[in-house]
C-alpha cells in the first residue's frame, strides 16, 4: 500500500544531483514490510557505470541488506517512471509493487534542450523495442562463438545443482521417514549447498533460482515448479 513518506524519500535522493556532481536526479527505495531497506540514486557518471541508475541501485543496496536476489513483496519507489533496464532489473529481482512520481514524457519536458555534453541521454523509446527484440531482431549486431565450451560449463554447473537439490531431497525423505518412527532428525549436511540435512527449507542456492510462483500451502512450505523457459 502507498505511503507518501517512501516517495518523499526517493524524490530528496534525487534532489541530492543538485549538488553532487557525476550524478543525475534519479532516486529510489525499497520497501519491504513497511521499512526502508534499500536506497540508490543515480551515479552513472561518478562511477563510470552507465547501468548506475537510482532503481537499479535500490535494488543492489537492498540485495546486499537482506542477504538475498530475491527481493519478491518488497515495493519500490521511484522518483520518474523508470526505463526499460530498471524495469528488467525490477522483474528479475522480484519486485511486488512500483510507484513513481514523475512519468518519462515529464522527465524528457524536463530536460529539453539538455545537450549530450551536459548529461548521459537515453534513448528511452529505443531502449525499449531493442530490450524487448529477439537476437536476429536486435539492432546490435551479435554472432555465436565458441559455444559447446560454454555450454560444457553450463552443464556441468547445472549438474551440481541437481546433485545438490537430490541431495536435499533424499534427506528430507530420510527425516520424515524418521520423524514418524520417533527417531532424531539426521545431522548428515549436503555437500554443495551446506543445508542440515532433514531441513525442510530448500538451500539458498536452490531457492535463489527463478521458479514458478504458487499460493503458500501447509504454513510455511511453497509449491514450486520450474519453468521450462530460457534462463539466463
Amino acid at each position: 500500500m502507498y505511503q507518501e513518506q517512501f516517495m518523499q524519500r526517493a524524490i530528496a535522493l534525487s534532489a541530492q544531483a543538485l549538488s553532487e556532481p557525476g550524478t543525475e536526479p534519479f532516486g529510489a527505495v525499497v520497501v519491504k514490510d513497511g521499512v526502508i531497506v534499500g536506497e540508490g540514486f543515480n551515479h552513472s557518471v561518478a562511477h563510470h557505470d552507465p547501468t548506475s541508475h537510482g532503481e537499479v541501485e535500490a535494488i543492489r543496496d537492498a540485495c546486499r541488506k537482506l542477504g538475498t536476489v530475491n527481493l519478491s513483496g518488497c515495493e519500490l519507489y521511484s522518483s520518474c517512471e523508470p526505463c526499460a533496464m530498471c524495469v528488467a532489473a525490477m522483474h528479475i529481482a522480484g519486485i511486488a509493487k512500483l510507484y513513481y512520481a514523475a512519468s518519462l514524457a515529464q522527465s524528457g519536458k524536463a530536460f529539453d534542450g539538455v545537450t549530450v555534453e551536459a548529461r548521459h541521454p537515453i534513448d528511452v523509446e529505443a531502449l525499449r523495442a531493442e530490450a524487448g527484440a529477439t537476437l536476429v531482431q536486435r539492432s546490435l549486431p551479435a554472432e555465436q562463438k565458441m559455444d559447446r565450451e560454454a555450454v560444457r560449463i553450463l552443464s556441468d554447473w547445472a549438474a551440481t545443482r541437481r546433485a545438490c537439490l537430490a541431495s536435499w531431497t533424499d534427506r528430507c525423505a530420510v527425516s520424515e521417514e524418521s520423524a514418524a518412527y520417533g527417531a532424531d532428525r539426521p545431522t548428515g549436511r549436503c555437500i554443495h549447498a551446506g543445508k542440515p540435512a532433514g531441513s525442510r527449507a530448500a538451500p539458498q542456492e536452490l531457492v535463489s533460482l527463478r521458479w514458478g510462483r504458487s499460493k503458500e500451502t501447509q504454513g510455511r512450505q511453497r509449491s514450486r515448479s520450474w519453468e521450462g523457459r530460457s534462463w539466463r
